[in-house]
């Protein structure tokens, strides 16, 4: 039996194109939880997950390693989803475990084509039979990531893990028991600047794809004096009309799944739709009605034993929260 007496203090920051999601507690459950805040970022400061303004950005986590007193603890962090590539691919079964990064590392350019230079990947083994293990792999390009860590290190921050929020997400969903994951789902995140969708089977998540939503940048309002709030001022028209956009990709990486991941022989069975657009019930109506054949799910604001509430826009970081102790 393990008894833990001092658990470190978890820091989790889940960065996207807009915003940073900060979350801070003890331990991997919803009780351990202390602190939530949003920091939206000035427009232009990330955009399509890459850093533009270097010191605007550091100076916003600066801001927060002094408010939360971040120097002390464990840094947990996501980069914007647009950083993040996932692939099924299959090796031998009989390359060793302890061999496997190392074999596709010599692939790279033959059996395995990606989009980027300079890949670093992690993976899992999804299954082994026929002669094949069956592993899907998370890659990011190595220039991204150190663009992010340079920025860590020069204010004396050392991120420990380095998760997806879409799997954050799920890890979420399924430790709070708010929907279903088993089958074949997707989860549908709705933010201001774009939609990711991540289409899981079980745990695995197998596509994601993030969808820009075309809107003018110019109608987003922060608002409050933290910094902590968004608002949309332009016409609905505006929106309904890039909604309209998205909701076609939708229904196109849907279709992409069910005949080629489930050779048409069904798609999804549910999505699941999050998010912290600020018209976030409008975009799930939308969809709604749009898709014919899955059912259609939101996750709403819930509660812990405690009575504190936690609403969508924090999932995916009370999600990693969730994750276990690093060893």
């Amino acid at each position: 039996m393990d008894i833990v007496l001092n658990k470190p203090t978890k820091h989790v920051m889940i960065i996207h194109d807009h915003v940073i999601r900060y979350v801070k507690g003890r331990g991997s459950t919803l009780d351990d939880l202390k602190v939530v805040r949003n920091r939206f970022l000035p427009p232009g400061t990330i955009e399509g997950g890459v850093i533009k303004e270097t010191e605007t950005f550091q100076a916003i986590i600066g801001e927060l390693k002094r408010q939360y007193k971040m120097a002390k603890g464990e840094l947990y962090i996501t980069l914007p989803n647009e950083t993040n590539l996932i692939r099924r691919h299959q090796v031998p079964a009989d390359v060793p475990d302890h061999e496997l990064k190392g074999y596709i590392f010599n692939q790279l350019g033959k059996e395995l084509h990606l989009p980027m230079e300079d890949p670093v990947f992690d993976l899992c083994i999804m299954s082994e039979q026929n002669a094949e293990k069956d592993l899907l792999l998370f890659i990011t390009a190595q220039e991204i990531i150190d663009s992010y860590l340079r920025l860590f290190y020069e204010l004396k921050l050392e991120p420990v893990v380095l998760d997806y929020a879409a799997i954050s997400l799920e890890r979420f969903i399924e430790g709070t028991g708010a929907a279903s994951v088993e089958g074949h789902y997707a989860l549908v995140t709705c933010f201001p600047t774009a939609v990711t969708v991540t289409i899981f089977h079980g745990e695995f998540p197998l596509i994601t794809r993030t969808i820009p939503t075309m809107v003018s940048a110019d109608h987003w309002q922060v608002n409050g004096e933290a910094s902590d709030d968004i608002s949309w001022t332009g016409p609905m028209d505006e929106l309904e009309s890039a909604w309209q956009d998205n909701g076609a990709e939708i229904e196109r990486l849907l279709s992409f799944y069910q005949f080629n991941y489930r050779q048409g022989e069904g798609g999804v069975d549910r999505v699941i739709i999050t998010g912290d657009h600020p018209e976030l019930n409008r975009f799930f109506h939308h969809v709604s009605e749009r898709l014919d054949g899955p059912d259609v799910k939101l996750l709403d604001v819930m509660m812990d034993k405690k009575g504190f509430t936690i609403d969508p826009h924090h999932f995916e970081a009370v999600g990693l929260l969730m994750k276990g102790e690093v060893k």
